[in-house]
């Protein structure tokens, strides 16, 4: 493993590098980055190019500073799994026999491995299964395998009040390893065990339920899980369907209609707002209107369906 200490040099020097391996090791195309504050719970999510995290690395830094907590994860199909919450003993062996891309320890003696499983993409319902899997085997956070699910990114600090030391400091998220962009030579048998394919273990149980905060999901069919960009394409497939030949899509009645369908099938507001933030709309826009525009969508949607679902009761 490579080992990353930072050296004498700026806070954004030595953070700008931190990054760009931590990337470099998880290439995608896009990254889910997500910010919060730790004493009011509120949530800022961007999902952002490579360039743009490194040019907004010293914006990343003031927000820490002030409270909020940096995470993130590739958005790239579910290709790189999270296993989260790891000691130094099961971290070994799943290095050992994994070859993690790269490693991050979250908190003194707690680390996030994240493993490559394929070029690919390899889609949600399957890298949450390799994600559960892999948690189980090896004590991991099995609370935090959804194949969305991020972790935290090197070069600042985790706000978490139960993490704060004893001199009042908050731990340094360390970048411990980078040895990506590598898949993990049992790739292929780990994606036939996640699937429960012939020749691995059992099938791995489906996915808990949503918590008790997530509306139930009502009748109909069954809910496909997508990613957003895949979301984001399907909705703007079936709006164009619906019109003449050449009209431009509306994209706020597009992001609409996501947040609608995944509100009546029991999506959390937490997931929808995971989706739009995928939605071209809010490319290039300032981040509180970014905010204000996902928090209107999913509270219009919500509301929606609730009145659909009171009156169909009555």
């Amino acid at each position: 493993m490579h080992i990353f200490v930072p050296g004498g040099r700026t806070h954004d020097a030595i953070s700008q590098q931190t990054l760009r391996r931590w990337l470099e090791a998880l290439p995608a195309p896009s990254y889910l980055v997500v910010l919060r504050q730790e004493e009011s719970g509120r949530v800022l999510r961007r999902v952002w190019s490579p360039d743009v995290i490194v040019q907004a690395t010293a914006w990343m830094r003031h927000m820490n500073a002030a409270g909020w907590s940096i995470l993130g994860r590739p958005w790239c199909g579910g290709r790189h799994v999270l296993v989260d919450d790891l000691a130094t003993v099961t971290l070994a062996r799943l290095a050992d026999a994994y070859a993690p891309s790269a490693v991050v320890e979250s908190s003194p003696g707690s680390f996030q491995a994240w493993v490559t499983v394929s070029q690919q993409p390899v889609g949600a319902e399957l890298a949450g299964a390799v994600a559960r899997l892999l948690a189980r085997r090896f004590g991991g956070d099995i609370g935090a395998t959804a194949w969305s699910q991020p972790g935290r990114v090197p070069a600042y600090t985790s706000r978490k009040p139960g993490r704060r030391m004893a001199d009042g400091r908050y731990p340094y998220v360390r970048l411990v390893s980078a040895d990506g962009p590598t898949v993990t030579p049992g790739a292929d048998a780990l994606l036939a065990e996640a699937r429960g394919g012939e020749g691995g273990a059992p099938p791995v149980a489906a996915p808990p339920p949503p918590p008790p905060s997530t509306p139930p999901t009502s009748g109909g069919p069954r809910l496909i899980p997508r990613l957003p960009a895949e979301e984001v394409a399907e909705a703007t497939r079936r709006l164009r369907e619906m019109l003449p030949v050449g009209t431009p899509v509306d994209r706020s009645r597009r992001d609409y209609s996501i947040a609608y369908r995944l509100a009546r099938h029991g999506a959390s507001p937490a997931h929808i707002a995971d989706v739009l933030a995928a939605s071209d709309k809010v490319e290039r826009r300032p981040a509180g209107a970014v905010d204000a525009y996902i928090d209107r969508t999913v509270r219009a949607a919500m509301d929606a369906v609730a009145r659909r679902q009171h009156g169909g009761r009555s």
